[in-house]
C-alpha cells in the first residue's frame, strides 16, 4: 500500500510540474509572439507615419477595369486584391483606416482631402498616372516606368519581368513612390507601388506591410522624406521566395 501511495504522490508531482511547464512554455510563447508584433508595428509605423496625419480613412485604389458584361460588374485584378488584403491588415493594426476605391474613372481631382495609396501600375491606373505626375513635378524621379518596353528604367539600366519556359513567373520588378502634396486645401500623403505584373504588385505590397528586415532598412535609408524605392522580386512557380532593395533615394526638389 505504502508504494502504491509513493507512486501517486509521484505521478501526481509530474503532473504538477508538467502542467507547470507546458504554462510557462505557452507563456513564453506568447511574450515572444507580442514582442515580435511590437518589433513590426514599430518598423511598420514609421514607413506609414505620414498616414497617421489624417482622422478620416486613407482612401486605397486599386486598378479597375470596366466590364463587357451586362451586370456592369468591376474587373479588378486578384493580385491586387490580395495586395489590398495585406495592405488593410497592417494599416488596421495601426490605427489606419482605409476605403476601397474600385473606379475606372477615378483621378486625384476627385480624391480630395485624405491621404491616398494607389495599388497597380499606371499603365492602367489614372490614380497611380496622377501620383507619378506630382511627383515628377516637384522632384527628380530617379527611377522611371517604360510603358513601351514594360519595364523600369535605372539610368542606363533597364529591369524587365523574366518568365520561365512554362510562362510562370521568375522575376518581376516594382516600384515605390511615397510623396506628399497639396490636395484641396489641405497636405495629404500619397504612394503608389506597382510591380510589371500582378504578382510583383502583390510583392511589392506584401514586402512593406509584412517584412520587418525590409521595412527596417526603408527607414534606415529614407527616414520621414519622400522617396522612391526600386525593387526585386524572385519566384518559383509563381511563389514569392525572396524580395530585395535594389535601390532607395530620398527625393531631390527639382530647382
Amino acid at each position: 500500500m505504502g508504494e502504491l501511495f509513493d507512486l501517486s504522490i509521484s505521478d501526481w508531482r509530474g503532473a504538477i510540474a508538467g502542467s507547470i511547464l507546458t504554462f510557462l512554455l505557452g507563456l513564453f510563447y506568447r511574450v515572444v509572439t507580442r514582442l515580435k508584433e511590437i518589433r513590426h508595428n514599430w518598423f511598420a509605423r514609421n514607413l506609414w507615419k505620414p498616414f497617421l496625419s489624417n482622422p478620416r480613412a486613407t482612401w486605397v485604389v486599386l486598378t479597375t477595369k470596366s466590364s463587357s458584361r451586362k451586370s456592369g460588374t468591376q474587373k479588378v485584378s486578384l493580385s491586387e486584391v490580395q495586395a489590398f488584403s495585406e495592405l488593410r491588415n497592417t494599416l488596421s493594426r495601426l490605427k489606419i483606416d482605409t476605403e476601397l476605391i474600385q473606379d475606372p474613372s477615378a483621378d486625384l481631382t476627385r480624391l480630395k482631402g485624405r491621404h491616398v495609396i494607389s495599388i497597380g501600375g499606371p499603365k492602367s491606373n489614372n490614380v497611380t498616372q496622377d501620383i507619378l505626375a506630382l511627383a515628377k513635378s516637384k522632384y527628380r524621379i530617379p527611377f522611371l516606368y517604360d510603358p513601351d518596353s514594360e519595364s523600369l528604367l535605372d539610368g542606363g539600366n533597364k529591369y524587365k519581368s523574366e518568365l520561365a519556359q512554362d510562362e510562370t513567373l521568375l522575376k518581376d520588378f516594382g516600384l515605390v513612390i511615397r510623396i506628399t502634396g497639396s490636395n484641396g486645401n489641405a497636405t495629404s500623403s500619397y504612394l503608389v507601388a506597382f510591380g510589371l505584373r500582378g504578382r510583383g504588385t502583390w510583392g511589392v505590397v506584401k514586402a512593406l506591410t509584412t517584412d520587418d528586415f525590409l521595412m527596417k532598412n526603408i527607414d534606415s535609408q529614407v527616414g520621414k522624406s519622400d522617396f522612391a524605392m526600386l525593387m526585386e522580386f524572385n519566384f518559383n512557380n509563381n511563389n514569392l521566395i525572396d524580395s530585395k532593395i535594389l535601390a532607395a533615394n530620398i527625393l531631390i526638389k527639382v530647382p
